[in-house]
């Protein structure tokens, strides 16, 4: 006999981790609730980020989205200068990607 589910666990998670958890499950084709009932039932006690590197993609998010809003205040959209910007934030997205998918559990 299935055992229906009727009790409710929740905690908070910063928009990061709700991001990297998302996407984590994503990539497992599960939904959160279920990769976070897998994970909490079969990896007890094992962060997926050390608190250093949370704080590293946390400020390499905020750095990248500091060089978006400074492209949207650009007038000359096809300067060398916007050109530039946009790179990096090509750039940057290609580190957070890595720091996402590089961890996985």
């Amino acid at each position: 006999m299935i055992q229906k589910r009727t009790k409710v666990l929740m905690f908070r998670v910063t928009n990061i981790e709700k991001k990297v958890i998302e996407k984590k499950a994503k990539n497992r084709k599960m939904n959160t609730a279920s990769f976070c009932r897998m994970v909490a039932l079969e990896r007890k006690n094992k962060s997926v980020f050390t608190e250093e590197e949370l704080k590293a993609f946390e400020n390499l998010h905020y750095i990248r989205n500091s060089f978006i809003k400074i492209n949207n205040l650009l007038k000359d959209k096809d300067s060398l200068f916007a050109n530039q910007v946009m790179k990096t934030v090509n750039e940057t997205d290609k580190i957070l990607k890595i720091f996402s998918d590089g961890r996985e559990g």
